[in-house]
């Protein structure tokens, strides 16, 4: 099979429908999505269609790609951690990010396959500790930094002000020398989460039931039953494991570490990851979370997360490898 790159097909009319057989003219060239669905003459969407062989990711050597970031994280930290989860059914990263379609998918820029930013996790994880300690609150941001470990994990401005929105202005939790509040950068470093073996992507769609009912600003048009549903395609990754590794630049900020360990756990199986957690994708199955510690001798014992009640419907299981300082697992 020929080694093709995902992100390029998805995004480029080039390649014919079944062989990716770029110098064979015989076929009428179409966009990947076209694989994934079939049209009847007016365009409507009739039944999913998927070709699996097509979507091996030849040449993505995943082993080699989870060892280097295995060394960035041992590199770039003095004690460092990861999480393995897997989707309890589907899961959706960059649905609102540029594509050519109405939706799109975040792929990796050089191996075209999909995986997790680092910016998306973290962000998942900080909105979860927001909500869960404030309750939603609409000054939750500016209660979140007077709260001196979600600064230290998270970082946070030196103030925020928030008088339009009817509240004071918030100071950072963390102080200089003089007492004077300080800008504080984030102390947990996370990496991007990359799948560990070939992920299968496979289609979805959102029918919109009231399209007209829903542009019409002038509120003249009822929601009626006579509409033509309108559905709108996008892609999902499923059975797939992804890894995030995550950790500490300085040894004492061990502290961090436990409570950004239990967080992301919480995060991940109470708040969910990605798009659409609303109506049950992103959340994950099972955690396994391992790590290293060599920046002391003495013995240590590893925190154990918080017993969390999963969402009806989801087996959640936890596995947490004690950390020995001074050496590897």
């Amino acid at each position: 099979m020929e080694k093709i790159n995902f992100s390029l097909a998805l995004n480029k009319p080039y390649g014919n429908y079944r062989g990716w057989d770029l110098l064979d003219q015989g076929y009428e060239i179409k966009k990947l999505l076209d694989r994934f669905f079939i049209k009847d003459r007016r365009g409507n969407i009739e039944k999913q269609e998927l070709d699996a062989d097509n979507f091996k990711f030849a040449g993505v050597d995943f082993k080699a790609l989870e060892k280097r970031q295995k060394q960035a994280i041992e590199a770039l930290t003095v004690a460092h951690r990861c999480i393995d989860f897997y989707p309890d059914w589907r899961f959706i990263v960059g649905l609102g990010g540029a594509s050519e379609y109405n939706t799109g998918i975040t792929l990796h820029h050089i191996h075209g396959f999909p995986y997790i930013p680092a910016s998306g996790i973290k962000g998942a994880v900080r909105s979860w500790y927001i909500q869960s300690q404030f309750q939603e609150a609409k000054n939750g941001e500016g209660l979140a930094i007077e709260n001196e470990m979600f600064c230290q994990v998270f970082g946070c401005p030196e103030k925020l002000d928030l008088t339009e929105e009817g509240f004071k202005v918030y100071e950072s939790a963390l102080k200089d020398a003089q007492g004077k509040s300080v800008a504080h950068q984030g102390q947990i470093i996370f990496l991007d989460a990359y799948p560990l073996t070939v992920p299968q992507i496979k289609p979805d769609i959102m029918n919109v039931h009231y399209q007209p009912y829903y542009t019409d600003n002038t509120g003249a048009t009822p929601p009626s039953d006579y509409f033509s549903p309108n559905p709108i395609p996008f892609l999902t990754v499923e059975k797939t494991k992804f890894r995030i590794y995550y950790g500490i630049k300085k040894a004492d900020h061990q502290p961090q570490l436990d409570n950004a360990h239990d967080w992301i756990y919480q995060a991940l199986t109470e708040h969910g990851l990605g798009a659409k957690t609303a109506v049950g994708y992103g959340y994950h199955q099972g955690t396994r979370a391992t790590g290293t510690a060599n920046f002391s001798s003495a013995p240590a014992t590893e925190k154990k997360p918080p017993k969390v009640t999963p969402k009806q419907g989801l087996e959640v299981e936890v596995i947490v490898d004690e950390i020995k300082m001074g050496g590897q697992l």
